[in-house]
């Protein structure tokens, strides 16, 4: 029984490997969004070295990420201001809507509504990572 725990291609140490590397891929998404015009080459870098290296088990995920993320800067970053300039407008609609909360019942029930609806061009803006990582754009 613990020669199969103890063994380096065994479930045990299969299922370590993965969580590590989902940890240290997402540690370096996250330094890499620390200026926050990279969030979109982050995010691209990301879903490419989780596809490739974690779900087709390649080798070198973090060297897939580090490769993508400069692959995908020149138009990670135009993307990454078009959709803060989208979020942008829709939490300037937002922060209207819960100053007007505070001035009548019905204003709460449509901002609630419109939160919600805040989250499509959330979920949009991740797709479009998605996206940019299956193409390779010149």
């Amino acid at each position: 029984m613990f020669r199969s725990i103890f063994r380096p291609y065994g479930l045990v140490w299969n299922i370590l490997n993965t969580v590590t590397d989902i940890l240290g891929l997402s540690l370096l998404w996250l330094v890499c969004c620390l200026p926050i015009v990279t969030i979109a080459p982050a995010t691209t870098a990301l879903y490419d070295a989780v596809v490739h290296g974690i779900r087709y088990k390649e080798g070198g995920a973090y060297r897939r990420f580090l490769k993508t993320f400069r692959a995908e800067w020149k138009t990670g970053i135009p993307v990454t201001l078009l959709w803060a300039a989208v979020l942008g407008g829709c939490g300037y609609i937002l922060a209207v809507l819960l100053v007007m909360v505070r001035q009548g019942s019905l204003s709460t029930v449509y901002a609630g509504i419109y939160f919600g609806v805040m989250l499509l061009p959330i979920a949009c803006f991740c797709w479009s990572a998605a996206i940019l990582s299956r193409f390779t754009f010149s």
